[in-house]
């Protein structure tokens, strides 16, 4: 599942919770037919050695700093050793496939604990699609935020969990990145209807939260 550096700046009662919230975690992914790829080793740090983040995976390390390293903050980070495919070609190429991504990580987060509150991102407030920088970090950051407020309007103005859940899951897995790019777009608005959400909903939403 995940394993903490042995230079780890938590205290054991601290790494006992965040271990917990991932074993949660991992059972609520099983149930959606999701799994981790490996196992991610956590490194907590007052500075992380990419500035300008509070948290960020790279490989199979996750990376948190010391007041952040929360439930939230560690299981979205952990979602993207789940969710994430192999890139080809020009990474700022694949903004939408990265923005999408992350908007997956930060809502499966948000549902798992029941709440839109995750850190610094509220989901309930939206964020424009058109507002993502087309780059993989732009994607990974506000779109992140634009798809993760998204999901997470389709699950409270129309559909449950139950309902909204695994449509986003389905529709998630068709996305493949390719070179050149697809219009992942495109591609995940018609997996969300074709695996059960309404076609109405799905683009007022998108356009008019």
């Amino acid at each position: 599942m995940a394993k903490f550096s042995p230079s780890s700046l938590l205290n054991n009662s601290t790494q006992v919770q965040l271990i917990t919230a991932l074993e949660h975690y991992t059972v609520y992914l099983k149930e959606l037919g999701l799994a981790p790829k490996s196992v991610p080793t956590i490194h907590v740090h007052t500075q992380l050695p990419q500035a300008g983040y509070d948290a960020y995976m790279e490989g199979d390390d996750i990376y948190v700093k010391l007041d952040h390293a929360n439930p939230a903050k560690v299981i979205h980070e952990f979602s993207h050793n789940v969710l994430l495919s192999p890139v080809p070609g020009e990474k700022d190429l694949q903004w939408s496939y990265s923005a999408i991504e992350a908007g997956v990580a930060n809502y499966l987060t948000a549902d798992s604990i029941n709440s839109p509150l995750l850190d610094s991102v509220n989901l309930m407030e939206r964020v424009p699609i058109a507002a993502t920088r087309h780059t993989w970090v732009g994607g990974q950051s506000e779109g992140g935020m634009a798809w993760g407020s998204y999901m997470w309007a389709l699950r409270e103005n129309k559909y449950t969990s139950a309902k909204a859940t695994p449509a986003i899951v389905q529709a998630f897995r068709k996305l493949k990145p390719s070179t050149p790019p697809q219009d992942y777009q495109d591609i995940f608005l018609k997996g969300l209807v074709a695996a059960g959400l309404d076609s109405a909903t799905v683009n007022r939403l998108l356009v008019n939260p």
